[in-house]
């Protein structure tokens, strides 16, 4: 996004594309400009929270509430193909994504639904689950 001072940061938006994901939007806007952080960060931090709302949608969980099922979502993320097709995880497989990755996307989820919690947007219980 492009901010009308020239300042840039990046969002998430909806799975057609065309709205943004308001909650994500949010925390985007606010580690860019309320914490000053460089527009690369606001990237990883999109992406992070994008692969986490894919996870949700697709297993149908509440993205306020899914902090309990951290550990399906980490190996959703070693092992679910980009094309978001069906994990197949067997003996032998390689991971899709490595430990680096994998904890950077979470250290991002984290930072999105602890963010969350003080706007209200995400219940306070879900802070014992990180």
């Amino acid at each position: 996004m492009v901010m009308p001072s020239g300042q840039r940061y990046w969002t998430v938006l909806d799975e057609e594309g065309l709205t943004l994901m308001p909650e994500a939007d949010e925390f985007l806007r606010h580690v860019r400009f309320g914490r000053d952080q460089v527009e690369s960060t606001t990237q990883t931090y999109a992406g992070a929270v994008a692969l986490y709302l894919t996870w949700c949608r697709c297993t149908g969980r509440d993205w306020t509430t899914a902090a309990g099922r951290m550990s399906s979502f980490m190996f959703w993320l070693r092992h679910s193909p980009a094309d978001n097709s069906e994990v197949v995880a067997g003996p032998g497989s390689q991971p899709v994504r490595g430990p680096r990755r994998t904890n950077t996307v979470l250290a991002g989820v984290r930072e999105s639904l602890a963010h969350g919690t003080t706007l209200g947007t995400v219940p306070m219980f879900v802070l014992s689950q990180l």
